[in-house]
């Protein structure tokens, strides 16, 4: 258990510099400009099959994957042992925010 808190204790170390990162160099507001091009570029419109939570019902541009086909397609496990550690992460990050 002790190893899994260190494990995770890295890992909130490594997440909090990452942010910390994003947020000095502007990259976050980059990508909420990329964001708001591609809404401008393809507005959403009632005809587009999107159900109340604005999930697509299915319909795909061709040559794409869908959710479960990327997730199948990624190059790590969700094993018991990273869950856990993801879990942990989320509570430190979580006193953090309670800290501050």
């Amino acid at each position: 258990m002790i190893r899994g808190w260190h494990v995770a204790a890295e890992r909130h170390a490594f997440e909090c510099a990452l942010q910390a990162v994003i947020e000095e160099s502007g990259l976050s507001e980059d990508d909420d400009a990329l964001f708001d091009a591609w809404d401008t570029l393809h507005p959403s419109t009632a005809d587009d099959g999107e159900d109340e939570a604005g999930l697509s019902s299915g319909s795909r541009e061709a040559g794409s994957m869908s959710a479960r086909e990327a997730i199948g397609k990624m190059p790590y496990d969700f094993s018991p042992a990273r869950l856990r550690c993801m879990e942990l992460a989320e509570e430190l990050s979580a006193r953090d925010s309670a800290a501050t």
